[in-house]
């Protein structure tokens, strides 16, 4: 069975302790971590009740296609 490839983002400001080089080195028997970690900004405003960021606000800022199964 081939292995679940997954494309990891960050959306927003890069947490400081995240290590990057770690993420992509992950090594399992299930998934495997497609190409590099992509950063996309938040351009739009907040848009829920509680100044939170909804779903559809975040799709729109996200590319349509990737190079990953999830």
């Amino acid at each position: 069975m081939s292995k679940l490839k997954i494309k990891l983002v960050i959306l927003g400001q890069l947490p400081v302790d995240l290590d990057k080089t770690k993420l992509t080195k992950w090594k399992s028997d299930t998934f495997e971590i497609s190409g590099p970690i992509d950063n996309y900004t938040i351009t739009n405003n907040a848009d829920g009740l509680n100044w939170e960021f909804t779903d559809d606000n975040i799709l729109s800022q996200l590319p349509v296609t990737f190079d990953g199964d999830f």
